[in-house]
């Protein structure tokens, strides 16, 4: 498994080691790990130069979980570290006889992949550069894969929530936490809990697929920010200090937002308000169901309303 050291990774790593799997997780430098368990081994590993040296011989399958996110990387960082150096690693896979490689993608490869004209081709820029970069490797890996024995996973999840959750949700628990005014209507996003994702992937391992398998795992429910935010309140104890400003006025701090930032004006608006929703496809006919929402991962009841 790459990516041990990630948010993702070092959830999955214990879960897979209570099967009783012999593993093998590489995680990146500065990383410690703290598993105690006879049956893992830990490998420090760079992907930066997009190369992928590891030893797989005697491997059954790979978790290929390792990548760059929720960071202002350029384009050739992206390039290297989530297109080349999954394809180089596949290669290898299928040079030393694995069974099944499983790619952690993302549901945002979907709509930049709608972008691309076929095979490894630029894709638009209305695509954010993580997106571009899931949606080549997947295009990649499918033509790698095709007519071969090595059998291809492509999970696409949506935003993975926990207690410990990055990016937009880690923003909205600090907005949360200092008492600031109730964000704007609208807007919806698919999520899924960490847990669950954990739970989909474990199954990965021996459930019989059809190569190429491609899965797009939500848990099956819209969250608008106001909803997320109502939630983290409740969790959190917290109440806005501050009534819920009109959207005009949220518009322009958006926009002096956007300038501070250096960013697209009208950037922090459309993450605050547009839908960003995506359909589970997949997950259903390995027998998988999600068995969380966001409020019960925080064990709360909301009225968002």
């Amino acid at each position: 498994m790459t990516g041990g050291s990630g948010y993702i990774g070092r959830a999955l790593l214990p879960v897979l080691a209570e099967q009783g799997l012999r593993l093998s997780a590489q995680y990146r430098r500065g990383f410690v790990p703290v598993l105690a368990n006879e049956n893992v081994g830990f490998l420090e590993y760079e992907f930066a130069d997009g190369r992928a040296d590891l030893n797989l011989d005697g491997v059954d399958v790979v978790f290929h979980l390792a990548g760059i996110a929720h960071q202002d990387a350029d384009a050739q960082a992206y390039q290297r570290v989530n297109v080349d150096a999954p394809l180089a690693l596949a290669e290898r896979a299928r040079e030393a006889g694995v069974r099944r490689f499983v790619f952690v993608s993302s549901v945002k490869a979907e709509a930049a992949e709608h972008d691309a004209l076929g095979g490894l081709t630029p894709v638009s820029e209305a695509s954010s550069p993580y997106a571009q970069s899931k949606a080549l490797a997947e295009l990649g890996l499918q033509k790698l894969c095709r007519n071969s024995s090595l059998e291809l996973v492509i999970v696409r999840p949506a935003l993975v929530y926990s207690e410990h959750a990055l990016g937009h949700l880690r923003w909205l628990r600090r907005w949360a936490t200092w008492h600031l005014p109730t964000p704007p209507r609208g807007g919806g996003r698919s999520m899924i809990a960490l847990d669950d994702l954990v739970r989909l992937l474990a199954q990965l391992v021996t459930v019989p697929i059809e190569s190429p398998c491609l899965i797009t795992a939500t848990d099956g429910e819209s969250y608008s920010t106001r909803r997320i935010h109502a939630a983290m309140c409740l969790a959190l104890d917290r109440r806005p200090w501050l009534p819920s400003p009109p959207d005009f006025v949220w518009r322009s701090v958006c926009r002096l937002w956007d300038t501070v930032r250096g960013q697209e004006s009208g950037g922090t608006w459309a993450r605050m308000t547009a839908d960003e929703l995506y359909r589970n496809s997949g997950p259903e006919s390995l027998g998988f169901r999600p068995s969380l929402n966001f409020e019960a991962s925080l064990s709360v009841v909301v009225d968002a309303s």
